[in-house]
């Protein structure tokens, strides 16, 4: 959400991002929530630019009101709670909809 923030995007490694995935080289959104130090090096820019893919398909379908009003229920709620409550959204329906949206963005 940082550098959603900061005005970060996904532009400069999305082909890359869009490549690693279809090889299967980046974890599921759901075991990124926990640290990243222990991911090995070479994922861990991979595993932040998905990351940052999640918030924007999120930005991008729902708009920043409803991103920032997830982030302010998240205190009384984990993410894949969030996900079932209020988009109606399984977590690999989550992560399948970031796949569809990166790979439609920038290609595979």
């Amino acid at each position: 959400m940082a550098q959603i923030e900061e005005g970060a995007t996904t532009a400069a490694l999305g082909t890359q991002l869009a490549r690693a995935l279809a090889a299967g080289k980046i974890p599921a959104l759901a075991s990124l929530e926990t640290p990243f130090v222990d991911l090995p090096q070479d994922q861990v820019g991979f595993v932040y630019a998905k990351s940052l893919a999640a918030i924007e398909y999120l930005r991008d379908t729902f708009g920043m009101g409803e991103v920032r009003r997830m982030l302010k229920l998240m205190p009384s709620s984990d993410f894949n709670g969030l996900l079932q409550d209020e988009l109606r959204l399984s977590y690999p329906a989550f992560e399948q909809e970031v796949t569809n949206y990166i790979v439609k963005r920038y290609g595979s």
